[in-house]
């Protein structure tokens, strides 16, 4: 069977982004029998500096690239108040396209097309040619207040009515993107079950057209994993600069990683370290993500408030990005892994936890409960966090053994070997 595959968002931002961890364990955890049976066929950008054999595993698999050419969009040219006139033009000419699909993509020799970016419209050719799409989410469609404002919210928000009929119509056109993919794929994959009822509800995509096809994590046998050498960033006259920094290692510690934006509570978790500390425990919270490299680089007012005024900045760990080997390293010693995330498609970080031992505690929402559980600690505010820490503080090391061993036991029942068969398996289904 010639199996398509759209790998474009290997080649750019969403590479370090959940889309592209699905992409590249995708074809990398393919079976034996899988990469025997079908050739593939990798849509490619042309004029992208990554070359996918260096981040795909390749071997024993049959296959070909087809690159395509993005359009450069040309720059607004009419002055003054006709550049307006000229952006709606330009809508207009866009609609056949965000309701048609993509021209440009031609599936060619072609028995089953998989589309890995749900934001990227699928080819128009997805009319002929059995096709799946991967649906992550629309958290930026229901968090709008957040994310994408309808114009009556962004009036509310106190936007000016350009501004606020501006995020209006980018709100539509994300909702259309998604509901011509979903009508041009023959299936939708949700990565999980949250997905799968939000597609219905807010895109209008039927249930019978979904199938729940939930993502996974390494598989790898344990081991002792020596302390990396740490970094962590500090303010200075320049900015925030990246300095090495020593883990006492008799001084516990809670963890966090992902982004920070407002649907992560990151000030939730802040005020229960402020609590922690002023009762006197001696611990650090550490934070790792990209964008965690000190207050003023968070982007939500909220959070940076809080870390700015916590009396306990000194215990706060800002590392910014860190490598994998070091991450593990993090979860695998750490007192409490910390995910407060009000919503996500999927959480992948809770499960990654999980594989190192890491006690997890996390905010329940339906994803997050759908993946951790019986084996995450459960929480609703900075209060609740506190306490729970406050638990495993006071449990013996018999007490602590159990629960991580019990995190490692539920991560085990996911796989990206499960995943890639799960996918493989849907997609011979449809074509």
């Amino acid at each position: 069977m010639n199996i398509a595959v759209n790998v474009t968002a290997i080649q750019g931002p969403h590479r370090m982004r959940g889309v592209g961890a699905v992409v590249i364990h995708f074809i990398n955890n393919l079976s034996a029998e899988a990469r025997k049976d079908n050739h593939y066929i990798f849509i490619t950008y042309a004029d992208s500096d990554v070359k996918i054999e260096e981040i795909l595993e390749l071997d024993n698999l049959s296959y070909e690239t087809r690159p395509i050419v993005t359009k450069a969009i040309p720059p607004l040219t009419f002055p003054g108040k006709l550049r307006l006139l000229e952006r709606g033009l330009r809508f207009i000419g866009s609609l056949p396209t965000l309701f048609r699909g993509d021209p440009e993509l031609v599936l060619e020799d072609v028995d089953v097309y998989l589309h890995t970016d749900q934001m990227q419209l699928m080819p128009r050719a997805a009319r002929k040619v059995p096709s799946a799409f991967i649906a992550y989410d629309v958290i930026p469609y229901v968090l709008q207040w957040d994310y994408l404002p309808s114009y009556s919210t962004g009036r509310i928000k106190g936007w000016s009515r350009k501004a606020a009929l501006r995020s209006h119509f980018n709100r539509l056109k994300y909702r259309q993107v998604l509901r011509t993919n979903s009508r041009l794929a023959k299936q939708a994959l949700a990565i999980s079950t949250k997905t799968k009822d939000d597609f219905t509800k807010y895109i209008g995509t039927k249930p019978e057209k979904q199938t729940v096809v939930l993502l996974g994590v390494p598989t790898e046998a344990d081991r002792e994993l020596p302390q990396p050498a740490l970094q962590h960033y500090e303010a200075s006259s320049w900015g925030y600069m990246q300095k090495p920094y020593k883990l006492h290692p008799d001084t516990p510690y809670i963890l966090y990683t992902g982004g920070a934006d407002s649907r992560r509570k990151l000030n939730d978790l802040v005020v229960a370290f402020n609590c922690l500390r002023a009762e006197g425990h001696d611990l650090k919270l550490l934070l790792v993500g990209d964008i965690l490299q000190g207050p003023n680089n968070i982007p939500i007012v909220e959070t940076q408030k809080a870390l700015q005024t916590s009396s306990y900045l000194e215990d706060i760990v800002f590392m910014g990005f860190v490598t994998e080997e070091t991450k593990y390293w993090l979860f695998k010693n750490a007192l409490a892994f910390v995910y407060p995330s009000k919503y996500e498609g999927f959480g992948l970080p809770v499960l990654e936890a999980m594989t190192k031992g890491a006690p997890v505690i996390c905010y329940k929402n339906a994803a997050v409960a759908e993946i951790g559980g019986t084996a995450a600690l459960y929480a609703n505010s900075a209060d609740d966090i506190r306490k729970h820490v406050l638990d495993l503080m006071s449990y013996d090391q018999k007490q602590i053994q159990k629960i991580r061993e019990k995190s490692i036991a539920h991560a085990k029942t996911f796989s990206w070997t499960k995943t890639a068969n799960e996918i493989i398996a849907a997609l011979q289904k449809i074509a």
